[in-house]
């Protein structure tokens, strides 16, 4: 839709029940976390605001969670049982994962205390993008190097290098499952990734890390709407990413539970069935914003630049449209700014129709195809801006407006007669369980 810079015509408001448990937060201002060291705080009447409060503490002591949760997994005997000497185990890893430079090389230290030499353990990271992989993995060798010395090798999984990714089988629908090769070359194959809420963009189970880990073309069937719309096909493409771990011979997982801030709240490993129940369980406890929608949702992202890539986009926006009614208006915060790519370029043309530049983007398989195929759809119907570090001429060719400071967002506040804010909104599920 096309937002004016004077604001946008408001829909009546559809009334507002009492807020649960978990939104309950009716405050005077609003605080806003963009990042570790960026704050908003936004001066807006208190009735007319619902904040949502992840019940997700950080993890006071990852260490002390890593050598419970591997020592004492669900549905699994102890970690350490399934890597006999001489194993090479290789741990398969989301560049996204909160505090990723403490938790691996956490794990890393746990394996080598119980017998694991550290030259027989490997690291694949593998995330949608490149642009912060070499500092990912520069980050992850230093303290890899601090903790455990040398020998633990740190690859950055490449999607487009065919030498680096093997041909596994093919899986029920008759379709190739390619993993990269560092891991089918190990003995021991161990996913570490971060849980997703129920209605995430790419929910796709205790092997979710499989189409980071896969070619480009896998990857894009992955992460295209008319597949990752949980609506639809979420399930089933769990369900091939199951059976490509299967066909690779692992079973079993981390997962982590996010807390706000770009943090870990709970570490989860198991078996992928025990994992992946225990971690739907816990999104469900701790990130679920059971919240009628309203005029305008502010979504933030509030973790670091690292955890800021386009899937985390995608997850927001998604939560973000959940929260809002039709015609009303959508402020994504983001301190980060993922490369654009070949979906914001066919967005930015804006010489074909909406049904051509849909299936344009439907047939991308670049990084940032779910998530720009995503924005298109919702500006159909809601007014976005986007307070962020993209440029400002980015946004506006992508049919958003651009925002620069917290008053911006005041002045858009002001316009509305309800406001919903959902903080780390990359990892919010949006409900409308009291409507």
């Amino acid at each position: 839709m096309n937002n004016a810079s004077n604001g946008w015509n408001l829909p009546a408001s559809r009334g507002r029940s009492e807020p649960d448990s978990n939104v309950g937060a009716i405050m005077p201002a609003i605080e806003l976390s963009l990042s570790e060291h960026v704050r908003w705080t936004l001066s807006v009447e208190h009735a007319r605001v619902r904040m949502f409060e992840p019940c997700a503490p950080p993890c006071p002591d990852l260490t002390t969670a890593v050598a419970q949760a591997l020592g004492h997994p669900l549905d699994f005997p102890p970690f350490d049982q399934a890597v006999v000497p001489g194993d090479r185990l290789v741990l398969a890893v989301e560049s996204c994962l909160p505090q990723i430079d403490a938790l691996v090389p956490a794990i890393v230290d746990w394996f080598r205390q119980r017998g694991t030499p550290a030259n027989n353990i490997g690291v694949v990271v593998a995330g949608v993008g490149q642009a912060h992989a070499p500092a990912v993995q520069e980050r992850l060798e230093k303290r890899l190097q601090a903790l455990v010395g040398s020998g633990v090798e740190v690859e950055v999984h490449d999607v487009d290098n065919p030498s680096r990714i093997a041909y596994v089988a093919a899986n029920a629908q008759a379709e190739p499952i390619y993993i990269n090769r560092a891991m089918i070359d190990a003995d021991v194959v161990l996913p570490v990734l971060c849980a997703r809420a129920e209605l995430a963009v790419d929910n796709f189970g205790g092997f979710g890390v499989y189409p980071l880990v896969s070619n480009r073309d896998t990857r894009g069937t992955f992460y295209r709407w008319q597949n990752a719309s949980p609506a639809r096909q979420n399930a089933a493409m769990a369900q091939r990413a199951t059976e490509a771990a299967w066909w690779s011979g692992m079973h079993m997982a981390v997962q982590v539970i996010p807390a706000p801030g770009g943090r870990i709240s709970q570490i989860l490993a198991g078996s992928f069935t025990a994992v992946t129940e225990q971690a739907g369980q816990q999104m469900a406890a701790k990130w679920t914003a059971d919240m009628p929608p309203a005029d305008l949702t502010i979504a933030t992202l509030d973790a670091d630049q690292f955890q800021q890539d386009w899937m985390a986009v995608a997850r927001a926006l998604h939560a973000a449209s959940l929260a809002t009614v039709e015609g009303g208006a959508i402020v994504l915060c983001s301190q980060a700014a993922p490369l654009a790519g070949p979906a914001c370029r066919i967005l930015s043309q804006g010489k074909a129709s909406s049904r051509d530049v849909q299936a344009q983007l439907n047939r991308l398989s670049s990084d940032d195809a779910l998530a720009i195929e995503l924005l298109d759809r919702i500006t159909q119907s809601t007014h976005l801006y986007i307070a962020s570090q993209w440029p400002a001429e980015l946004v506006e060719s992508l049919g958003a407006c651009p925002l620069v400071d917290a008053r911006d967002v005041e002045q858009l506040c002001e316009k509305a007669s309800a406001i919903n804010v959902l903080p780390s909104a990359q990892n919010c599920c949006v409900v409308h369980g009291n409507p």
